[in-house]
């Protein structure tokens, strides 16, 4: 399975593009938003490989900031030629990320 042991987030989504890759038919793919939040809820892992802008308001202003798609969605190509870097960050209390569709 994808997710067994202690994969790092990179290689859960390496494993599951290498699964993808394998099983979906031609012009199929599967675009997803994956998010890694630390124990202490301070860092932010966030990694969006083909769907809209994922969201995080700033509780302290309001303010909405867009952390716009940076790879193709999984199934598309090989883990090798797929960037998994997410985006790091982090956060103060109060802030929220929002997936939206």
């Amino acid at each position: 399975l994808a997710c067994r042991g202690n994969a790092s987030f990179v290689e859960m989504i390496g494993n599951i593009n290498d699964m993808l890759n394998g099983v979906l038919p031609p012009g199929l793919f599967c675009a997803s938003a994956w998010f890694s939040l630390s124990a202490d809820g301070r860092e932010l892992k966030l990694w969006n490989c083909g769907l809209p802008p994922v969201l995080v308001r700033r509780g302290a202003t309001g303010i909405v900031e867009h952390f716009d798609s940076q790879g193709l969605p999984l199934g598309v190509v090989s883990t090798g030629e797929l960037d998994i870097t997410p985006k790091e960050e982090r956060r103060a209390y109060g802030n929220r990320p929002q997936l939206t569709a």
